[in-house]
């Protein structure tokens, strides 16, 4: 873990973009990108990027399914 400034919260020092998981590139694989995003979060990476402009607001809908129930917390607040 890292910290990023001297009141900032620690952070792992990997990210997970998620533009990928929509068909921003190239058609998306649903059962790859969800065991993806999960293992990341299984392996303590708390960094997450995403924009409701990747795939028209598909992306934070599929996120959100994949990590339901999960215990998240946000990396900023």
């Amino acid at each position: 873990m890292r910290r990023l400034g001297a009141h900032s919260p620690e952070v792992f020092p990997i990210g997970f973009g998620f533009m990928a998981t929509s068909d921003f590139y190239l058609p998306a694989d649903e059962g790859e990108n969800i065991a993806s995003i999960r293992e990341a979060l299984d392996q303590g990476i708390n960094r997450r990027d995403t924009g409701d402009f990747y795939g028209g607001g598909h992306n934070e809908v599929f996120v959100g399914r994949t990590i339901e129930g999960r215990a998240i917390k946000p990396c900023f607040q």
